[in-house]
């Protein structure tokens, strides 16, 4: 229980499947209609790291996401994010 105390908040939702010795992901998928990120959680059998590498990776490749931005944070962006933004095309 210690284990688990001490890293659920850095991976509170994949962190139970770790601990069990079952590897997880949580990957960006989308969006939402009103704009927030929605994200999928992948976990495997015990040792199967491999797989669920590989599942994630198509996911990512069916549904790229690194070049896209909420609306919220493109319309309530820091200056920096908003300078990012701008210079690769988006609003």
């Amino acid at each position: 229980m210690a284990q688990f105390a001490a890293i659920a908040p850095i991976g509170q939702f994949t962190a139970p499947f770790n601990v069990a010795g079952n590897p997880a992901a949580s990957i960006p998928f989308g969006f939402h209609g009103n704009g927030l990120p929605v994200a999928v959680q992948l976990a495997g059998r015990a040792g199967d790291d491999a797989g669920v590498l590989r599942l994630s990776a198509a996911i990512e490749a069916a549904r790229p996401w690194a070049e896209r931005w909420p609306s919220i944070a493109t319309e309530g962006a820091t200056q920096g994010a908003r300078e990012y933004a701008q210079a690769k095309g988006q609003r």
